[in-house]
């Protein structure tokens, strides 16, 4: 198995166990982004037991969690009737067995409500404070582990000595699973898998992108069909109705009152499992234009992750249709990933970019974002207040209209901004080869993206992780 860019990461908790001294970690971040896979490299590479709740019920919890240390370390243990006794054994094995007093314990949100964060809180103050041990608490759903884990209300509050928050791989990452294509379907590709480190293990670039589409996608029988619904199930008590208000906003309905028309909804209700999807799950960010921040009448719903809006436009919608896996579907879907789904990609792609160039000190700016303003909207902006610089920037996926003629447009719109007295600097995003450059005008062409991109491959490596707790 390949294990990419988490290396800053896998740093932090080898740095945990070189400490010297107790470390109380926290990982944690969405379904599929690659927690446990990270948690079994760390295993792999410096020992320690693993172990995953898998109830939220005390005594199945315990029971469950006894059974995994038994099982995992080949050695007669019994049942533990309390956490104290089951953590106490865990870690002291690990370091007997493993090398290390290492403890990960993996979906431990769902300890809340089992007594377990109390009677963990309780060691940590009595004795493995002091035992220079580590112990890994990581979760899943963003909104909860912040609540049981990092709030104030939370019994190991003010103890957590590090904190790993894992987000999607960014296309400069996502681009390692998909060498063997070309660079247009890269982005195609980024642009229907998305950033999940699960979804994209799932590609086989030595296959045709369609083909992967075809297999991994749009095949009932694939993991990827039915996943976005597996997700909010696991979730949410009500998938189906959250489920409805997401392929709203994929669908192009990006306000709650929009959203509550679609869905015949009062928007008060609708409001409520907004906040969910955005603060809790993280499935849905709130966008505004750059300058109107925070200002609720220009903010505008979206979805964050790629993969989660093509299903709800492309699949969710005809879940159980036949015709869904043929190549005569198929070939509807490249056509829209073409027109709709890569041009999005592109400009996030651009974004992404642009921080690159910033990080080799070519742009200066502190802010950026897009900006839409009365019918007119830009890409995205750039500003350096300090200097009073605006970058103006269009990211252009189809070759039709020609570059020079986006240049003119964009002048025009960036004339009707808060920075029209900024000196300025005009920057095409294009997918083809043409290129236009002036005292004021940049051109970046796929290539240049994909060069550049390059020059920060993350490292891959190879990894045989470990089967047992």
């Amino acid at each position: 198995m390949l294990f990419i860019d988490r290396e800053s990461e896998l740093g932090v908790l080898k740095g945990a166990v070189r400490s010297g001294r107790s470390e109380l970690v926290v990982v944690y971040g969405r379904r599929r982004v690659g927690k446990t896979f990270l948690l079994r490299e760390f295993q792999r590479v410096c020992g320690g037991v693993y172990l995953s709740v898998n109830y939220g019920d005390r005594a199945l919890a315990l029971q469950d969690l006894s059974r995994q240390l038994r099982e995992g370390l080949g050695i007669e243990l019994g049942r533990f009737d309390t956490f104290r006794e089951l953590y106490k054994a865990a870690l002291t094995f690990a370091e007997r067995l493993r090398g290390a007093p290492i403890m990960m314990i993996d979906e431990a949100q769902r300890l809340a409500g089992t007594g377990g964060l109390s009677e963990l809180q309780y060691l940590w103050d009595t004795e493995l404070s002091g035992a220079e041990c580590v112990v890994v608490l990581s979760g899943s759903g963003v909104g909860m582990v912040e609540r049981v884990l990092l709030s104030y209300e939370s019994p190991i509050y003010g103890r957590v000595t590090k904190v790993l928050h894992l987000t999607p791989f960014s296309y400069r990452v996502a681009r390692a699973f998909m060498r063997g294509w070309g660079p247009k379907d890269r982005v195609r590709g980024y642009a229907v898998f998305g950033g999940m480190p699960a979804y994209l293990s799932l590609i086989d670039d030595g296959e045709p992108l369609s083909t992967n589409i075809l297999k991994s996608i749009l095949n009932p029988a694939s993991i990827m069909h039915h996943d976005p619904h597996y997700l909010l199930a696991m979730e949410t008590r009500e998938p189906q109705r959250y489920l409805g208000i997401m392929e709203a906003v994929a669908r192009g309905r990006r306000r709650a009152g929009e959203i509550a028309s679609y869905l015949g909804l009062p928007v008060n209700v609708v409001s409520k499992y907004l906040y969910v999807l955005e603060n809790a799950l993280g499935l849905i960010v709130k966008e505004y234009p750059l300058g109107f921040e925070g200002k609720k009448r220009y903010g505008l719903y979206d979805i964050t992750d790629n993969y989660f809006r093509f299903w709800l436009r492309e699949i969710y919608p005809r879940l159980g249709d036949p015709s869904l896996s043929t190549e005569h579907y198929l070939r509807k879907v490249m056509k829209r990933i073409e027109d709709d789904y890569a041009s999005r990609a592109w400009e996030q792609i651009a974004r992404e970019h642009m921080n690159l160039l910033l990080h080799e000190g070519k742009v200066s700016y502190a802010r950026a974002g897009k900006w839409w303003y009365r019918g007119e909207e830009i890409d995205l902006v750039a500003i350096n207040e300090e200097e009073k610089t605006a970058y103006f920037i269009e990211c252009k996926w189809s070759e039709k209209t020609p570059v020079r003629k986006h240049v003119e447009r964009l002048k025009k719109k960036a004339s009707r901004t808060p920075w029209r007295d900024w000196r300025h600097e005009y920057i095409i995003y294009t997918a083809g080869n043409e290129v236009v450059e002036g005292e004021d005008v940049k051109t970046y062409t796929l290539e240049d993206v994909e060069n550049l991109m390059e020059k920060y491959t993350p490292r891959i490596s190879t990894t045989e992780l470990l089967n047992s707790p």
